[in-house]
């Protein structure tokens, strides 16, 4: 982004890393909207007029929606992005559309999930109605399961975020197919793909996700099932304008809307897209913040292969090593993401804390990415004391 705007950062925290990519920073509760536009006025008046504003951080894209709707500058209109943070509102607007997705249904006891599992029929898939990072979802096979997870699911929260509305479960239809997501330009209301991602999770009956593949001529770019769920979930939704992160699972049914996000995707997916298609999310991020056309080509040709690596079992870390001399050619990032000292809990005890490493693999083709993908895992050695009962295998 910096390569072509001035970017100026409003964080709750003096910038670091940050730093050499901005022209200034306020120090401001981003939570606040209030606050938020009282700081881009001030720099309107102090440096220059704000032609945009642009948040990637979920717990943060509802108060810059509402910053932006304020300001007068474009963006998704708060309403439609409050109804993506609510998965239940959500629903019921894509429901009123008739776009394909599971069956939902809001519970707040146990009894109403019970009642409506029993409508859904297993298996299911219990969640929040208003979290992130797959926290507190799970799949339910069968009535022995339910109670469980329900009580895990209710009692999830993330700080940053507020809690979730009542009621605040999902009761969800549990559907098979292929997991991919899409981030997605939505300008002047059109939908147009610009990085398809197929998903891998891992430590069921929770859904932590692992790994994503993204190729540069993935027919499902072009299906028209998954053009058209998409642009009518997103017309459901009212989003006009900025860049989307769609779940789906596409099946004999359809394309199904699992969820959809009014940011950026995570887990560097947008970075496999560059790699891939050679398609900046970033940079059309920030154009259609500004207002400005964006270039939606893509020009790549190649597979690019993510996968985040997770402890064999719980554990306190005593060391972690990188063996540089096996990585290959081609691949594109790997760091450590934990230090000596620090303690991980794998699934359902805590979430994406407890990755040890991130690798990024690039190729001709997907067999030649994941081969280079695991070759760079294997250099990867972690080693801790286990934590509570668990012992290695």
């Amino acid at each position: 982004m910096s390569t072509r705007y001035a970017l100026w950062l409003l964080a709750p925290d003096l910038p670091t890393w940050q730093s050499k990519y901005l022209v200034g920073s306020t120090k401001v509760d981003t939570r606040d909207s209030n606050a938020l536009i009282e700081a881009a006025r001030e720099v309107s008046s102090t440096y220059a007029p704000v032609r945009g504003v642009f948040c990637y951080d979920e717990s943060r894209i509802l108060p810059a929606a509402v910053a932006a709707e304020a300001l007068g500058l474009p963006g998704h209109p708060a309403a439609a992005i409050e109804a993506c943070r609510d998965k239940h509102a959500g629903r019921v607007l894509m429901a009123k559309a008739g776009v394909d997705q599971p069956v939902s249904i809001a519970v707040a006891s146990l009894e109403e999930a019970r009642k409506a599992a029993a409508q859904v029929g297993y298996p299911l898939v219990i969640k929040p109605r208003a979290l992130s990072a797959s926290i507190g979802v799970s799949l339910v096979r069968d009535p022995a399961e339910l109670d469980a997870a329900y009580r895990k699911s209710r009692s999830a929260f993330v700080s940053e975020l507020p809690p979730c509305p009542q009621p605040n479960v999902l009761v969800e239809e549990f559907v098979t197919g292929t997991p991919i997501s899409v981030d997605a330009a939505c300008h002047n209301g059109v939908v147009t793909p610009l990085v398809l991602a197929h998903n891998e999770t891992g430590y069921p009956p929770y859904f932590e996700e692992l790994a994503h593949i993204v190729r540069a001529d993935d027919p499902l770019l072009t299906d028209p099932r998954v053009l058209e769920t998409l642009q009518d979930s997103h017309a459901a939704l009212g989003l006009t304008e900025g860049i989307t992160h769609t779940e789906l699972r596409v099946s004999e049914r359809g394309a199904l809307v699992i969820e959809v996000n009014a940011r950026i995707g995570g887990d560097l997916i947008p970075y496999g897209g560059l790699l891939a298609r050679q398609v900046d999310v970033g940079l059309i991020a920030a154009d259609l913040a500004v207002g400005v056309e964006p270039d939606l080509s893509a020009q790549g040709q190649n597979t690019a292969a993510i996968r985040f690596l997770y402890p064999p079992y719980d554990m306190e870390v005593t060391s972690i090593k990188v063996d540089r001399s096996q990585v290959p050619d081609g691949v594109t990032m790997l760091e450590t993401m934990v230090s000596p000292g620090q303690k991980l809990l794998l699934p359902p005890n805590d979430n994406v804390n407890c990755r040890t490493a991130v690798v990024v693999a690039v190729g001709e083709d997907e067999a030649n990415a994941l081969e280079r993908l695991c070759r760079a895992s294997a250099a990867v050695v972690v080693e801790g004391v286990p934590l509570g009962s668990d012992r290695p295998e």
